[in-house]
């Protein structure tokens, strides 16, 4: 994702300056004053932009890298929450093979029927 974020950034810089270029290109028989006026602006106008596009392009990284740790951070919790369920699940039916007699090894301990704390 990150890869792909900064395969971006010169493509989206191209259009931005391309816009720029075309729209301070000094009209034909303009006078070396306005050329000069045009380009100085240009100048300032590009540099400006690249400042933006950086700042911009930082922050989309910095999010995106962010969004893909937490990401990636759930899905190990959510992989380890699954093996643990996985045991869990394991040990209930061993312990619930052969053992404890009665009903199969299901317990019922006074209450409502669904009020797992039994009061």
């Amino acid at each position: 994702v990150l890869q792909t974020v900064t395969k971006l950034k010169p493509e989206y810089m191209h259009n931005a300056t391309g816009e720029i270029e075309a729209i301070l290109a000094p009209p034909p028989g303009a006078s070396q004053e306005t050329k000069d006026a045009l380009n100085a602006a240009k100048v300032a106008l590009l540099s400006s932009t690249q400042r933006g596009v950086d700042s911009l392009f930082s922050c989309i990284h910095g999010e995106v890298g962010g969004l893909v740790r937490r990401l990636s951070n759930e899905g190990k919790s959510s992989m380890q929450r699954g093996r643990e369920v996985q045991d869990q699940l394991m040990h209930s039916l061993h312990n619930g093979v052969g053992g404890g007699g009665g009903d199969g090894g299901h317990e019922h301990v006074g209450g409502v029927p669904g009020d797992l704390d039994g009061d």
